[in-house]
């Protein structure tokens, strides 16, 4: 395997292994099932990259690379999808995404069964051979762009608006990344010799988002994983540590010091049960420190005082907004309390302009009394 067949399988097993950890969540919603729809498109392209890179024959790559584009359309639509639930605007492009669904199921008999989406193929010296691309691949670049764009500008516009989804930053930059890398796939289809390198950016989604769950509970999450976590880096790392020990040793020491390989085996066994505690309690520590930043009682305490926050932002807002009305209102009964003052020093020896205006003054004063009345009690903390 080269690096590009190799960047396409871990892609393929980085998503596919973070889809199952997103269905494995107690957590079930339609933005979590909409990400995996997103991950499992790009699961997909990757393993159908993955094979046409490797195929002995252009016809093969011709098959396989036209699969792999097919599950590409979807990629640029769930993501669109996913960021309008979770930037909580479903009704608003609701025809959008429809027709977007649409318009991709209708292109995937045109893209398999006839050369418009794939042509033909070409052989490349750092690859086997690299699918051509007919009329319908500038149709899909001109989605995969638009609708990757749209997308995060959706994104990137929720989280400045609002303290409360500041968290959906990491959610962008994973996928600019992402989307960045991915878009080297493109040029040598269209015969601009520039190679795929940026396809090992493309697990950035998985990176940050998992990261955004593990931070900040990102799609509702709950981080209930730290102790697995924990584990799961142990046992890798001792994996490792054991079969780097065996390894150097069977290549540099075996033949200076002529040792068995099962007595070495016991003896690297034993040093790392010996290290056993020490290495969990530096990854919980580290754990904990870049990743948890504190237990989940800590994550929870942030949370709720970040909504608190947002909950007070939103109260002074309406409180200006309030102001303003109430500004408004209070001029009324003022004017006419001005015309009165204006007019006593002359009238007010006049029973019928007393009669006239004693209620109205009356009326006037306790109408700002509760209006000032009011908004004292809605300003309150």
């Amino acid at each position: 395997m080269n690096y590009f067949t190799t960047s396409a399988l871990i892609i393929s097993i980085a998503c596919i292994w973070f889809c199952f950890f997103v269905l494995s969540t107690p957590v079930k919603s339609k933005i979590n099932s909409t990400f995996c729809f997103f991950l499992s498109a790009i699961t997909i392209w990757a393993t159908f990259q993955f094979l046409w890179l490797s195929a002995p024959n252009k016809e093969l790559c011709v098959i396989y690379s036209k699969i792999a584009l097919v599950a590409g359309y979807f990629i640029p639509t769930t993501f669109l999808h996913f960021a309008i639930l979770i930037t909580e605007q479903p009704d608003k492009y609701r025809k959008i995404i429809i027709s977007s669904y649409i318009f991709n199921i209708v292109l995937i008999p045109f893209s398999l069964f006839t050369g418009l989406l794939v042509s033909s193929a070409q052989t490349l010296p750092q690859v086997k051979f690299y699918p051509l691309g007919g009329p319908l691949f500038t149709v899909f670049l001109f989605q995969y762009t638009i609708l990757i764009i749209w997308g995060l500008v959706l994104l990137r516009r929720k989280a400045i608006s609002s303290p409360l989804y500041q968290r959906l930053n990491i959610v962008f930059w994973g996928i600019l990344i992402a989307f960045l890398g991915g878009l080297t796939n493109f040029p040598l289809s269209f015969k601009i010799i520039i190679y795929p390198y940026g396809n090992i950016f493309i697990p950035a989604i998985v990176v940050f988002v998992f990261y955004g769950i593990l931070r900040h509970q990102l799609m509702d999450i709950r981080v209930i994983i730290k102790k697995n976590l924990i584990y799961t880096i142990l046992i890798i790392l001792i994996s490792l540590l054991y079969f780097f020990s065996i390894f150097f040793t069977e290549h540099y020491f075996k033949e200076f010091f002529g040792y068995k390989s099962f007595v070495m085996s016991i003896f690297f066994a034993l040093i790392i049960s010996l290290l056993f505690v020490p290495l969990r309690n530096a990854i919980q520590s580290f754990v904990e420190k870049f990743l948890f930043k504190g237990n989940y009682f800590d994550i929870t305490r942030q949370n709720e005082q970040l909504r608190e926050q947002v909950s007070q932002t939103e109260r002074l807002k309406s409180v200006a907004i309030l102001a303003s009305g109430i500004a408004h209102e209070i001029k009324n009964p003022l004017t006419a309390l001005n015309t009165f003052v204006e007019y006593l020093p002359k009238k007010h020896n006049d029973p019928e302009f007393i009669q006239k205006f004693t209620p109205i003054v009356a009326n006037e004063i306790n109408r700002i009394n509760t209006l000032v009345h009011e908004l004292l009690e809605f300003a309150k903390p």
